[in-house]
């Protein structure tokens, strides 16, 4: 068993050793989802979206995004909709990278160049009015 130097720093009677679930973040998600439907999950603004909503909002962005392919790329702003689209990605069993809406645009290129994406997420259009 190897030896961890940081052991030694712990209070007497803290176990040295953890059960760690083989879950993914989707499974983890999705188990959220039956325990504490109702249960807030994100909080943005004033709205708050439960882990069941969260759920089946992953669960339909899954569905716009195929398995198999490339990354997916996250354009989008630190949003509600973000974290549907990072679990809905997940879900579908694809790599996710996001992009922060912050990058100037030969970043952008850069990061598309380096990640060959097979899908990218970015919000909808606004309508002019």
């Amino acid at each position: 068993m190897p030896v961890f130097p940081w052991l030694r720093f712990y209070p007497e009677g803290v176990s040295h050793h953890c059960h760690v679930s083989a879950a993914s973040l989707w499974n983890v998600l999705e188990q959220a989802g039956v325990r504490a439907p109702d249960a807030p999950a994100l909080v943005y603004r004033s709205a708050v979206t439960t882990y069941g909503t969260l759920v089946s909002q992953a669960t339909a962005a899954s569905t716009s995004i195929e398995s198999g392919g490339g990354p997916v790329v996250l354009a989008l702003p630190n949003v509600p909709a973000f974290a549907a689209a990072l679990f809905g990605a997940m879900r579908s069993g694809r790599m996710v990278v996001p992009l922060s809406p912050q990058l100037t645009s030969a970043e952008v290129v850069a990061a598309l160049t380096d990640t060959r994406p097979g899908t990218i997420v970015v919000p909808p259009r606004l309508e002019h009015t």
